[in-house]
């Protein structure tokens, strides 16, 4: 694991962290304690969500030449359109997030 990896994993000890190909794949789920999470049915981020986002800002900041690919998802329940379009906004609202505490736009993307 490369410096920038092990940064991530100190600083979020719960995440799971692996060098895939030329990018660092971090996943944040719930069962680790560290993990993105939203209102019910919502985009809404969590106030402890806030908290683990802030804490990877502090390493994104110490790697700015590094782009930020965030992947949203949903649980299983409900209709697969429903949940792909919460997918695609829980996304949007991380990087929403992400850029008003300063980082670039221009490094963040979503799926």
């Amino acid at each position: 694991m490369d410096k920038q990896a092990e940064d991530i994993q100190t600083t979020l000890p719960g995440a799971q962290v692996k060098r895939v190909g030329e990018g660092i794949q971090v996943i944040l789920d719930e069962k680790s304690g560290d993990g993105v999470r939203f209102a019910l049915n919502s985009a809404d981020l969590t106030a402890q969500s806030k908290q683990t986002l802030d804490k990877l800002i502090t390493v994104f900041n110490t790697y700015p030449d590094t782009n930020i690919l965030v992947v949203g998802h949903t649980d299983s329940s409900g209709a697969d359109d429903y949940n792909m379009a919460l997918s695609i906004k829980r996304a949007a609202s991380v990087i929403t997030y992400l850029k008003g505490k300063g980082i670039s736009g221009s490094r963040l993307k979503s799926e």
